[in-house]
């Protein structure tokens, strides 16, 4: 039975919802439906929070199962106080095990109060259980969003650019022809000086300056030889008519002197 008592202002309706979202989100977590939101529960969590604020006292209500809703199959009740939000209030119920089997308990629906009195906090859950309440499914997981497009391939390098090496302003003397043998003509008969060779000391003055031998040269060397032996011969004879004629003398402002001959008799 209750007692009758100033009726204080009860809190906002954020912390009682905070803490229905918070216990549904626990028993999903766990692969349990949800609780169905009942306003009946709502209705005697919220007047056993207004009778522990009048109390002064934090305490269990022993008429529950009276003022529920017939025809539970199970029930059960978490009570706390001082607790400035209902999220904390909520861990503080999750940290403790008997209140964490209520939370996660056999039932279907479930009532909320959260109220603020007497410079205080008064909180207070039922649950219960009922036949043909199924309870509420977890929400389907959201989708997740498309992956970012892929970045597009950087396009290929451009080929380098060939740049062809410069030309030399001089033109480069053509290679030089490989060197090729030239047979030596035999040595002639009036000269025993040998033929000189490509490879050789540089050509005589009349001698062509290649590096092979002109088929003419022999001839030059016969006219050569040939003037020489004229020039000595001419020497020569000019010697011996000298010596014929006798010793000379100057003729200058004389007359020549005949050679005398010999006296004899007539």
């Amino acid at each position: 039975m209750f007692l009758a008592v100033a009726q204080p202002a009860p809190a906002a309706a954020g912390p009682s919802e905070d803490i229905a979202a918070l216990v549904n989100q626990e028993r999903w977590a766990a692969g349990l439906l949800g609780l169905e939101r009942s306003a009946s529960l709502d209705a005697v969590a919220a007047a056993w929070a207004q009778q522990m604020a009048a109390d002064n006292e934090m305490h269990h209500n022993p008429d529950t199962s009276e003022q529920i809703p017939s025809g539970w199959r199970a029930w059960g009740e978490n009570v706390a106080k001082g607790y400035a939000t209902g999220s904390a209030m909520h861990t503080a119920w999750m940290n403790s095990p008997g209140h964490r089997a209520n939370v996660l308990g056999d039932f279907t629906d479930i009532g909320v109060a959260f109220l603020v009195a007497g410079g205080t906090t008064w909180g207070v859950q039922v649950f219960a259980k009922y036949p043909g309440h199924a309870g509420i499914p977890a929400p389907a997981a959201a989708p997740a969003p498309p992956p970012p497009p892929a970045a597009p391939a950087a396009p290929a390098p451009p080929p380098a650019e060939t740049v062809p090496e410069p030309e030399p302003d001089t033109p480069l003397p053509p290679p030089s022809p490989p060197p090729s043998a030239v047979p030596t003509p035999a040595p002639s008969a009036t000269s025993g000086a040998p033929s000189p060779t490509a490879t050789g000391p540089a050509a005589p003055r009349g001698i062509p300056p290649s590096g092979a031998v002109s088929d003419g040269w022999p001839f030059a060397v016969l006219w050569g030889g040939a003037a020489i032996l004229a020039l000595a011969a001419a020497v020569v004879a000019a010697l011996l008519i000298r010596r014929a004629r006798g010793p000379m003398r100057s003729v200058r402002g004389r007359r020549r002197a005949e050679p005398e001959r010999p006296k004899g008799r007539a």
